[in-house]
């Protein structure tokens, strides 16, 4: 096996960096609260409350994910 000594920098536009899934979450929530007809402080509080909850489970499965791979279980 060989080692990672260095890494490569990987150029990319800056629309790459955008986080799709959460713009798309958020268009979601806010067409879904306003089929509902909830009011535009109801919509925010909503749309807050779910981008904070993806953003708490985004850190807790990266966490766990980055402290499930090593390289001794890539067999490295």
């Amino acid at each position: 096996m060989t080692e990672l000594t260095a890494r490569v920098p990987v150029r990319s536009s800056r629309l790459s960096k955008i986080n799709w899934t959460a713009i798309g979450g958020a268009v979601m929530t806010l067409v879904t609260t306003n089929a509902l007809g909830l009011d535009d402080a109801t919509q925010v509080k909503v749309l807050a409350g779910s981008t904070l909850a993806q953003s708490a489970l985004t850190i807790v499965f990266r966490t766990w994910f980055n402290n499930s791979v090593s390289p001794a279980s890539l067999g490295q």
